[in-house]
């Protein structure tokens, strides 16, 4: 899929959205055109310049599967 040219986004969690597991997933972003998103509530993301930005779901995925 990320590879199909059409509009994708990746969804971080965890370690992802710092340090090294945010520098591959920028890379993959880089390499694919894709975006980076994670769900909020987040308790850590690493911004600055040069690091890859990450956009944010202002909802929490729990609520957001069926019962």
């Amino acid at each position: 899929m990320l590879r199909s040219g059409l509009r994708t986004g990746i969804l971080l969690a965890g370690n992802t959205i710092y340090g090294k597991g945010l520098t591959v997933a920028g890379r993959i972003a880089a390499a694919t055109g894709a975006k980076l998103f994670c769900p909020y509530p987040i308790t850590r993301l690493e911004r600055s310049v040069g690091i890859t930005a990450v956009g944010v779901f202002k909802y929490v995925l729990e609520m957001a599967s069926s019962s």
